[in-house]
């Protein structure tokens, strides 16, 4: 009894823990996006106009393309899409470990948030796999990744979808289960 009581504290102070973590995440994606319509606001009224930074952007050369503001925009939206993807596994995180705290283990709403848990992840290792080869092939210098986390990343990614499958089968089990009895 003392256990349950003390695994359910632990469960809610991970998942309270969880929502300030988004939290952060959230003014992070917001403080990033004020920052983002700032500068561009700053460079459309600095006297240049759509056209101007269009033509700045196709005028780089390919040997040039450190400087590129095409490779800087497509960064940015890299380490958004990163953002975001990190705020849907903690979101999904937290919506677990509700659901354990409740008691709620073997059942399909689990199963749905494991499976959102390990898209996220995956979109996770993708982004930071297309931004390591991006820094290897010299378009970005380090910007969001050089990849020394993707075999961590890819791990961690295949512990998910293990744990998916166990709930899988543990789903499939419980349902056997209910129907002989």
């Amino acid at each position: 009894m003392l256990d349950q009581k003390v695994s359910k504290s632990f469960l809610h102070l991970l998942y309270v823990l969880c929502l300030v973590v988004l939290a952060g995440y959230v003014i992070a994606l917001i403080t990033l996006a004020i920052i983002f319509g700032i500068g561009l606001l700053v460079n459309l009224f600095d006297g240049k106009s759509f056209n101007d930074l269009l033509n700045m952007v196709t005028s780089y050369s390919s040997i040039n393309l450190r400087n590129n503001l095409f490779v800087s925009l497509f960064t940015t939206v890299l380490t958004v899409g990163l953002l975001i993807l990190h705020m849907s596994a903690i979101y999904w995180i937290s919506q677990l470990l509700k659901g354990l705290s409740e008691n709620q283990v073997f059942n399909d709403r689990s199963l749905n948030v494991i499976r959102w848990i390990n898209y996220s992840v995956a979109g996770i290792v993708t982004i930071d796999g297309v931004s390591a080869l991006l820094d290897n092939m010299g378009f970005t210098s380090g910007s969001l990744s050089d990849g020394h986390s993707l075999g961590f990343e890819i791990l961690a990614w295949f512990t998910i979808y293990v744990i998916q499958v166990v709930f899988e089968r543990g789903i499939q089990i419980k349902r056997e289960n209910d129907s002989i009895v």
